[in-house]
C-alpha cells in the first residue's frame, strides 16, 4: 500500500519537473526530451490500474503528456510513421488535456495506452486516432483529496487480491478435472473399466438366467396345478361310474 499512497515529496517531485518540463517546450521533440523519471511514471501507472489520481491535474496532464511523446516517439520510429502526421496530432492530443480543468472521465484508458502502445495497437493512425477520441471526452473525473485517494486504493487491492484468489481456486479446480480426466484416460483405468463393464455383463447374464429359471418353475407349477385340479374334478365322475357297475 505504501508504494501506491500519497506522498508529499512526491508531489514536490512532480511540481519541479512540471516546471523544467514546460521551460523546454511543448512539442513532441521537446516532450520526448524531458522524459519523466520512473518514480514519476509510477504516477501514471497508478491511474491506468486504480482509474483515480490526488495529484493536482495542472501537474498530471503534463506527466501524462510527455509520457506519451516517449512512447509515441519511440512506437512511430518502430513502425516508420510519418513523423509530421505524428507530431501534429500529438501537439493536438496534448492541447485537449491542457484544456481541460479536471481529469477526463477516459483517464484510466488514456494512460493505460500511453504507457504500453504496443499492447493495444499496431499503426500509429488507429493508435492516434483512440487517444484522440479519448481525449476529447468533456465528462470530467474530479481529482480526489488524498484521503480519498488513500482509500480508493486500498479498496482497489483488496478487490485485486480476491480477484486472484479466486482465480487461483478456479486454476485449482481445472487442474483437479484434468488430471481426473487423464486418470480415466489411463490404461489402468481402461483396464478397470473393461473389469466394471465385464462384472455388470455378468451380473445381467446370471439375473436373465436366474429369471428364466424362476418363470420355469412358476410354468410347472402351473401346470401341476392344473394336473390336480383336472383330477380332482375326475373324481367324483370315476366313483359314480364304479358304483353303476357294482349295481349292474
Amino acid at each position: 500500500m505504501d508504494e501506491y499512497a500519497f506522498s508529499e515529496e512526491t508531489q514536490i517531485l512532480l511540481k519541479d519537473y512540471v516546471s523544467a518540463s514546460v521551460s523546454g517546450g511543448s512539442s513532441i521533440d521537446a516532450a520526448a526530451r524531458s522524459a519523466p523519471p520512473d518514480s514519476l511514471v509510477s504516477l501514471v501507472r497508478h491511474v491506468a490500474r486504480f482509474g483515480v489520481t490526488c495529484y493536482p491535474w495542472d501537474s498530471m496532464r503534463v506527466l501524462v503528456a510527455n509520457t506519451l511523446a516517449v512512447n509515441l516517439s519511440a512506437f512511430a520510429e518502430k513502425h516508420s510513421s510519418s513523423l509530421p502526421e505524428v507530431q501534429q496530432r500529438y501537439a493536438r492530443i496534448r492541447t485537449s488535456l491542457e484544456c481541460m480543468p479536471h481529469p477526463p472521465f477516459t483517464i484510466q484508458r488514456i494512460c493505460e495506452i500511453v504507457l504500453c502502445p504496443e499492447k493495444y495497437y499496431k499503426h500509429a493512425t488507429k493508435l492516434l486516432n483512440a487517444l484522440e477520441k479519448l481525449a476529447r471526452v468533456q465528462l470530467p473525473l474530479c481529482t480526489m483529496s488524498p484521503a480519498e485517494y488513500n482509500q480508493c486504493v486500498l479498496e482497489g487491492l483488496e478487490k485485486e487480491q480476491e480477484a486472484q484468489a479466486y482465480k487461483r481456486e478456479d486454476e485449482e479446480r481445472r487442474r483437479k478435472i484434468e488430471a481426473a480426466a487423464a486418470a480415466e484416460a489411463s490404461p489402468e483405468a481402461e483396464e478397470r473399466q473393461e473389469q466394471k463393464e465385464e462384472e455388470q455383463e455378468d451380473g445381467m447374464e446370471v439375473g436373465v438366467r436366474e429369471s428364466e429359471s424362476e418363470e420355469n418353475d412358476a410354468l410347472l407349477a402351473a401346470v401341476d396345478g392344473k394336473m390336480v385340479a383336472r383330477e380332482e374334478e375326475d373324481a367324483p365322475e370315476a366313483e359314480g361310474a364304479g358304483e353303476q357297475m357294482e349295481l349292474e
